[in-house]
């Protein structure tokens, strides 16, 4: 009975960390989208920036400062979930292998 519960309780873990994994993945793919809407926007707002610093100037308007920084957390918060991602699939490997054994 003992070792049917160990394999009941690694076979919950796996199916925890494949739930999380795709709330993860579904979560970094709306992120993944949003970042590639507000690339281009947001090269373009740096641009406009270095121009102005060029020139010895500071940028037009600080709006140009503000899309930038939130494309920067936008970013962040995207890498992040992808890394998320990444260690729920290792964990999920580990578990199917400790499974499989």
């Amino acid at each position: 009975m003992q070792k049917y519960d160990a394999v009941s309780a690694l076979y919950e873990k796996i199916m925890f960390y494949k739930r999380e994994f795709e709330k993860t993945q579904k979560m970094a793919d709306r992120k993944r989208l949003e970042v590639e809407n507000r690339l281009l926007k947001s090269q373009n707002c740096r641009m406009k920036i270095k121009l102005a610093r060029d020139k010895g100037k500071l940028p037009d308007s600080s709006k140009l400062l503000v899309k930038v920084g939130e494309f920067d957390i936008l970013s962040n918060s995207y890498r992040h979930l992808t890394s998320m991602a990444d260690s729920l699939q290792t964990h999920i490997d580990i578990a199917e292998a400790e499974f499989g054994t």
